[in-house]
């Protein structure tokens, strides 16, 4: 019993063919989503990642929390001033939040009440 070459040739193809595949749309989804910013939000022991990211014409928020958990939701870019922060607002939010990055790179939250905090510029 000889162990048939054509086999494992054909195999050895398929299993790069499905790699490059998987490589393609890696690549694909990345460069279809444009990162606008991460940053760190702490309050006490509470810590959460903030990421803003842009897919095709759609910004949206995701958090990561300590605990694994995570939300992500849809924002609406702001038309500002040249000169202003860049300003994204929740359209879904009960309390008017919004998000500001500053000059600095930082991001400030607010709500309906005005400023809440600053969330630090997060390298990751």
């Amino acid at each position: 019993m000889g162990v048939n070459c054509m086999s494992w040739k054909k195999f050895w193809f398929q299993a790069l063919f499905f790699v490059v595949i998987i490589l393609l749309i890696t690549v694909s989804v990345q460069a279809e989503q444009n990162l606008i910013g991460k940053w760190l939000d702490k309050v006490g022991s509470f810590e959460q990642e903030i990421t803003i990211a842009q897919e095709g014409k759609t910004f949206f928020l995701i958090s990561k929390f300590q605990d694994g958990s995570s939300g992500r939701h849809e924002l609406i870019k702001v038309n500002a001033k040249t000169g202003e922060k860049r300003r994204f607002k929740d359209p879904k939010s009960d309390f008017g939040e919004f998000y500001a990055i500053d000059n600095a790179g930082n991001l400030d939250l607010y709500d309906k009440e005005g400023f809440i905090r600053e969330a630090k510029k997060y390298y990751k």
